[in-house]
């Protein structure tokens, strides 16, 4: 050691954090970019898993259950998340887990495939019952999600 301290450059100047290891940090939106893709990798991977566990084929009716099960909890964790009051992560963690994780768990795309399923097999009633229920379970558990701990304050009279 040359006599120099921790946090300072050769000449005596404080350095700067981005400096200390001799690279920069990676950039907000790299690390915003990268746990994004994390975060969906593994909301595909917890749907699929959900799926294949609960038996589900592309043409079966246990396929549409499971996927209003999967789209209304995601609404629901979605909407605890988006609360003035949550506990969240910031930044990067957040968008990691609503627009990753969440994002991929949740699909409007797998609801419109199994629609135009139903819609080829002639089964356009169920389908369009099967896309109100969809709407109706999803909206409700955002707003549950929403209201969820939101604190009942008594009015004085």
């Amino acid at each position: 050691m040359s006599g120099l301290s921790i946090g300072a450059t050769p000449d005596g100047e404080p350095s700067s954090p981005r400096r200390d290891s001799g690279q920069a940090t990676a950039p907000t939106g790299l690390l915003t970019a990268l746990a994004i893709a994390i975060g969906g990798a593994l909301g595909a991977l917890a749907r699929v898993g959900l799926s294949e566990w609960f038996g589900a084929d592309a043409s079966s009716t246990s396929t549409l259950v499971i996927t209003l099960g999967i789209n209304t909890v995601g609404a629901f964790a979605l909407g605890l998340l988006r609360r003035p009051q949550a506990l969240r992560p910031t930044g990067f963690l957040y968008s990691g887990l609503t627009v990753g994780f969440l994002g991929a768990f949740t699909t409007w795309s797998a609801v419109m495939v199994q629609l135009a399923v139903l819609h080829g097999g002639g089964h356009w009633m169920l389908g369009i019952g099967y896309l109100f229920l969809t709407l109706v379970l999803g909206l409700t558990a955002a707003w549950w999600g929403l209201r969820s701990g939101v604190a009942k304050t008594k009015v004085a009279s």
